[in-house]
């Protein structure tokens, strides 16, 4: 914890130890009361105890520090509508907040593995999926994928999930840390953007063949 306190701890231990011996040494050949020495090693142990009693207060700092910054962080990603994850490659375990759990439509008691999260996404998107996952623990890193999942209420959502691997030191991909989001409203958008540029296009076409042929018919019905 800090250089100051190993010498204080250290020192004590060592000064401690010495004093004992000399003090029963004395004791011994009737030089110094008993109770001197008894005095001096429980002087010891006050010391020795109040530089291990800090650690115990900044320990308790640090933990309510963490947990409201955990709770602040949890507030700001639902504020933001984001689902927070971390997958375990080593025990294949992934964690995710309630709300990651009711968009896969998982249950808040069962765990999740990879092929368990698998299942919860689109047959048609598990193959584009597994690619992404790969390509990110083999490759790049970084994963991104966009698939679409059941959630809890038999409605289909489109997520976008967004992670980083950390490796050991010999470049082993230990866990991927990332969020996800809820992209459903841009997909219906895109979706409807798309009919409605279909359907532009199809006018177009109706109308350019009715011009060409009323100029056809109109030709037509002309003397040569």
């Amino acid at each position: 914890g800090g250089r100051r306190r190993v010498w204080v701890l250290g020192g004590l231990t060592a000064v401690g130890f010495s004093l004992v011996l000399v003090s029963y040494e004395l004791y011994a050949r009737e030089i110094w009361p008993s109770t001197f020495s008894s005095q001096l090693f429980l002087l010891l142990i006050l010391v020795m105890g109040y530089e291990l009693s800090l650690d115990v207060l900044r320990a308790g700092q640090l933990s309510r520090d963490l947990l409201e910054s955990q709770q602040r962080m949890r507030q700001a990603a639902s504020a933001a509508d984001l689902s927070l994850w971390e997958w375990d490659i080593v025990r294949d375990e992934i964690w995710t907040t309630e709300k990651g759990r009711e968009r896969a439509g998982i249950s808040a008691s069962e765990r999740i593995d990879f092929a368990r999260f698998l299942q919860s996404v689109h047959p048609d998107h598990r193959e584009p999926t597994q690619r992404a996952v790969r390509h990110a623990l083999e490759v790049s890193g970084e994963l991104e994928a966009e698939y679409p999942v059941i959630s809890l209420d038999g409605a289909t959502r489109w997520v976008v999930a967004r992670g980083q691997v950390e490796r050991d030191a010999a470049g082993q991909p230990l866990r991927v840390r990332g969020v996800s989001v809820d992209v459903t409203e841009r997909k219906k958008a895109e979706v409807e953007f798309t009919q409605r540029r279909n359907e532009f296009a199809h006018l177009a076409r109706v109308m350019t063949l009715s011009e060409l042929s009323g100029s056809l018919a109109h030709e037509l019905n002309q003397p040569l």
